[in-house]
């Protein structure tokens, strides 16, 4: 904790942080959303940079949809894919768009040994019909995700998200996983450690 009362000062940030390109998608993106939804949100999140050689250049806030209907940068410049890749990288919601993944951002950080454990639970949890049945049937009833996230920082795995610790629904989640891996496992979709 240091000399902040938060457990998580990094994740206090990130709440602190420019609010267009922060956060839950689902607070930038309507209930149902397509992926064609989150484009538009991309493309209407101001600029902070973009990357000329080895330069970052201020972009003062025009939107990358204003670049699009220009066709090239105020200059003059042609757009290039990694121009649209760099917009994408530039936006900081939990879960983002990056080349050739999709970055889940509420896991970085761990330790060293502990790399391998975050696919492995996201894996288990999200490519397994049933896990995923499971970890939606358990949140998807839960009121108030924001209020509990704006909580977390402070307190870490013993705030409260509808009256239980999340301590106990992150202990659930990671069963739910465990049973995912082991059903993939036992079908031949993955391969276990040897």
């Amino acid at each position: 904790q240091g000399e902040t009362e938060h457990l998580s000062y990094r994740a206090e940030v990130w709440h602190l942080t420019d609010p267009a390109r922060t956060g839950e998608i689902a607070s930038c993106v309507p209930p149902g959303a397509r992926l064609l939804d989150y484009v538009e949100y991309a493309l209407d999140v101001p600029l902070m940079f973009r990357i000329v050689g080895d330069e970052y250049v201020v972009a003062h806030g025009i939107s990358f949809r204003e670049i699009l209907e220009r066709g090239r940068w105020p200059e003059g410049t042609e757009l290039t894919l990694d121009d649209i890749w760099n917009q994408l990288g530039a936006i900081f919601t939990k879960a983002r768009l990056k080349k050739g993944l999709v970055e889940l951002r509420s896991t970085d950080g761990q330790r060293p040994q502990d790399v391998s454990a975050i696919p492995a639970f996201w894996v288990g949890l999200l490519y397994d019909a049933q896990a995923r049945a499971a970890a939606l049937d358990l949140l998807g009833g839960l009121p108030g995700r924001s209020e509990m996230a704006r909580l977390v920082p402070r307190l870490g795995l013993e705030a409260e998200w509808d009256g239980r610790p999340l301590s106990e629904l992150a202990l659930d989640l990671l069963a739910m996983a465990k049973g995912g891996l082991e059903r993939r496992i036992s079908a031949g979709d993955e391969v276990p450690e040897s």
